[in-house]
């Protein structure tokens, strides 16, 4: 079967006598989809992110923390993630 022909089911290709399950990658929750893969998090892109959110929105009133394996992995840590995690803290007001 060709990859052509298979319009999103599983592919196995053997290479080299090892056989591979090749999926198009697929992701669905609720009514929102995507086929494109998501890529780890890198600290150039999440500083261009947060450069630009810091012009648009004011965050004076937070406490802002970069926690989690991307933060660990800023300081030198080598923890695979998928993800960057951010904590806003704030007096709650009535």
């Amino acid at each position: 079967m060709s990859l052509a022909a298979c319009e999103g089911k599983t592919v196995n290709k053997v290479i080299f006598g090892v056989e591979f399950i090749l999926t198009p990658f697929y992701f669905k929750i609720g009514n929102i989809e995507t086929t494109t893969p998501w890529k780890r998090p890198r600290y150039d892109k999440f500083k261009g992110w947060w450069n630009a959110l810091n012009k648009e929105v004011d965050l004076s009133d937070f406490k802002v923390y970069l926690v989690g394996a991307f933060a660990e992995n800023v300081y030198g840590a080598n923890i695979p993630t998928m993800d960057v995690d951010i904590v806003l803290r704030n007096e709650v007001k009535d």
